[in-house]
């Protein structure tokens, strides 16, 4: 049996480990991307939902401004019948 182990050189040993920094830098950075894209897919979304949610609020408001003038009318409409019976 041969009892000769061979081991690796320093320069070895400091090419594998900078070969390891290099894929876990690259993994860090795919991640980093890959986050950063689905942060602003979100946040796209949201914007859009936020948009469409004042969209329909101002819709909303704007009924609401309606209905409050026709209750304007009707209560000045009122008045003017109050007054009338009063006269009579």
């Amino acid at each position: 049996m041969d009892d000769k182990v061979t081991k690796p050189t320093i320069e070895t040993v400091l090419e594998r480990m900078s070969a390891m920094e290099t894929r876990v830098n690259a993994r860090f950075d795919e991640m980093e991307t890959r986050v950063s894209a689905r942060f602003d897919e979100v946040e796209t979304r949201m914007s859009a939902g936020f948009g469409e949610t004042a969209k329909r609020f101002d819709e909303v408001y704007r009924k609401f401004e309606r209905i409050d003038s026709r209750l304007d009318r009707i209560d000045d409409r009122l008045d003017g019948l109050d007054q009338r019976l009063r006269r009579v």
